[in-house]
């Protein structure tokens, strides 16, 4: 019986140390050429996807879009498993594509809306307040 346990302990750790986040990136030069807009929104904690409730702060400018584009290409995003019920934190980017898919970028959790949509994570939260420092701190 020992044994039978040994290896279903075996067994269970080898399935969990596969469950692993896998990194995502985003492409500079396919967003480059689809990006219409970026929104900087106050999600206020609501869930973006079902709720479409926020407080519109403003648009970034062309100038700064290349900025921001060019700083997400560099950041490591993780593609979870499993996601919680958290809320959008209150700085959230949108961006808007010319096909009429956009993503979310906040600190909770950011969408990937491209088939449906996906959930994404920072790697690190240091990330998510580079960005919101230098894309609406300094700004406003």
């Amino acid at each position: 019986m020992k044994k039978f346990y040994k290896y279903l302990l075996l067994i269970v750790s080898l399935l969990l140390s596969s469950c692993k986040d896998r990194s995502v990136y985003f492409d500079y030069d396919e967003m480059i050429e689809k990006v219409v807009k970026i929104e900087v929104v106050d999600a206020n904690g609501r869930d973006l996807i079902s709720d479409r409730t926020y407080k519109y702060l403003f648009t970034l400018n062309n100038a700064l879009i290349d900025d921001f584009l060019l700083d997400i290409s560099k950041i490591e995003f993780r593609d979870p498993l499993l996601t919680n019920g958290e809320r959008a934190w209150r700085i959230t980017f949108i961006i808007y594509y010319n096909d009429g898919v956009y993503d979310y970028i906040n600190l909770s959790r950011s969408t990937w809306f491209s088939n449906g949509y996906r959930y994404l994570s920072f790697s690190a939260s240091d990330d998510y307040y580079y960005l919101v420092d230098k894309y609406y701190s300094q700004i406003i």
